[in-house]
């Protein structure tokens, strides 16, 4: 049978809960637990605890996973969680709802404890979540759905805060009496420095062997890498475009960004990730010439990754993976509408933004500040402020719905048009009502209302609005 693993891993804390339901633990999952417990004591580090509401929302998303045919950290389809839901989500709507430190394994095809737990083992990424001494609790859950595409589903999910419901294997909930870390929901201040992409692959050492996928989430007070701080912490954020170590000289002539035209032959992709099963609700299917391994018929957005991909607008890792739920910096963004509307960059044209300076290291001579000067000649952005981009913050999902929507140069819509979300925001709600009339928010997950344009924009997303844009 085909086995899968993927991991993800964040801090964060999010502010709804519902109760939890009585969970019981299988002969397998208590010895899952012992052996995580055991294999830490060996590494010197302590026992988790299990805690309940976190093994409720492994069970549902397990069920989930094998119900309606995906294998994601992010919910497809659900009878329990929205679309679209992080781990984190739905560890917040099972009641833990702290801001602390979080992380999830998640695997298919594994039928023991043993196998599993050797898998995660031999996985850079899982095995350093097992590790991770922040951890103090643990959620697990394996279901088996008849019929589905792997058998088996198993989900942990990991906490830095012992809540009332965790106890040992085997005991009952202990209580604590320690103070809950806060719970924040305000947007992003944390200022970040780009970095490397910190996604891992491991590949197969046999035929029985996994593919590993590595999906890490960036939420608003965190970064991209696999162990995160305290969100008061100043931390690091991928970079959409590798850095190299090679100085390229700049150019001295203007330069157009126009979108390039893909010559090369794309090899098959060499996913294992099967056709979701009738019962999935995902519809979208991207082309054939799909090399991602984390882009597959179930992942959101897929078609509009890889229609950008195929244009020169966006690139992958370097790795073989793209990062679909991985967020954008302003930066990044720049460059990609500036790609994907090809646009004149010029790197003798002064950037008005003082937090905005060339990066000597990086392969791309026009990056940043050539593709940010670029949005702000046309009116695309304003900045932070008159004098200052914030390069390295994440753009929120307000900020992409209103930049793409003004180099669309959008009319407003008729005085009667309502779109299917409320007034979130004075400067941003007419851009996006304009986006939303004129169909650039076609296809968006989750909105409506209480959608949350505050969140910071996913590579996915992004993908989906610049190819609305182009009309693609």
């Amino acid at each position: 049978m085909a086995t899968l693993l993927a991991i993800a891993s964040l801090l964060l804390g999010v502010a709804f809960a519902s109760p939890a339901q009585a969970v019981g633990y299988s002969a397998e999952e208590v010895a899952f637990v012992e052996l995580i417990n055991d294999y830490r004591a060996s590494h010197g580090l302590d026992p988790l605890l299990v805690s309940d509401v976190i093994s409720e929302a492994c069970d549902r998303h397990s069920s989930d996973m094998g119900k309606y045919g995906f294998f994601d950290h992010y919910t497809v389809a659900s009878d329990w969680f929205a679309s679209g839901s992080s781990p984190w989500d739905r560890m917040a709507a099972c009641g833990y709802d702290f801001n602390t430190y979080m992380g999830e394994n998640i695997a298919a095809g594994y039928g023991t404890a043993d196998a599993v737990f050797a898998g995660w083992k031999n996985s850079s990424g899982h095995n350093a979540n097992m590790l991770n001494s922040s951890y103090e609790v643990v959620g697990v859950s394996l279901v088996y759905v008849s019929g589905s595409d792997y058998g088996y589903y198993w989900t942990t999910d990991f906490g830095g805060y012992v809540d009332s419901t965790a106890h040992s294997v085997g005991a009952e909930p202990v209580t604590t009496t320690t103070e809950a870390p806060t719970t924040t929901t305000e947007a992003p201040t944390t200022t970040t420095t780009a970095a490397s992409p910190t996604t891992t692959t491991v590949a197969p050492t046999t035929t029985e062997a996994p593919t590993t996928t590595t999906t890490v989430y960036v939420p608003p007070t965190t970064t991209t890498t696999i162990i995160h701080v305290p969100p008061t912490t100043t931390t690091t954020t991928t970079a959409y475009e590798p850095v190299t170590t090679t100085t390229t000289a700049r150019p001295t002539t203007t330069t157009t960004a126009a979108r390039p035209t893909n010559t090369t032959a794309r090899p098959a992709t060499t996913t294992t990730s099967t056709t979701a099963p009738a019962t999935t609700t995902t519809t979208v299917v991207p082309p054939a010439a799909s090399v991602f391994a984390d882009v597959t018929g179930s992942t959101p957005y897929a078609h509009e990754i890889v229609l950008l991909a195929d244009l020169g607008v966006v690139t992958g890792y370097g790795n073989g993976y793209f990062g679909p739920m991985a967020n954008v910096t302003r930066q990044q963004f720049a460059k990609m509408i500036v790609l994907a509307l090809g646009y004149n960059v010029s790197p003798l044209t002064a950037c008005a933004f003082k937090d905005v300076a060339p990066l000597p290291d990086s392969s791309d001579p026009l990056y940043p500040a050539g593709y940010i000067a670029a949005c702000a000649a046309v009116g695309i952005t304003v900045g932070k402020t008159p004098d200052t981009f914030c390069p390295y913050d994440q753009i929120t999902r307000a900020q992409l719905i209103t930049m793409v929507a003004r180099a669309a140069g959008l009319a407003g819509p008729p005085a009667g048009y309502t779109p299917v979300f409320e007034n979130f925001n004075e400067a941003h709600y007419p851009w996006a009502r304009r986006a939303a009339y004129a169909g650039l928010l076609d296809g968006l997950a989750g909105l409506g209302a209480g959608y949350d344009f505050w969140a910071p924009a996913t590579r996915g997303e992004v993908c989906l609005l610049l190819a609305n844009l182009l009309g693609d």
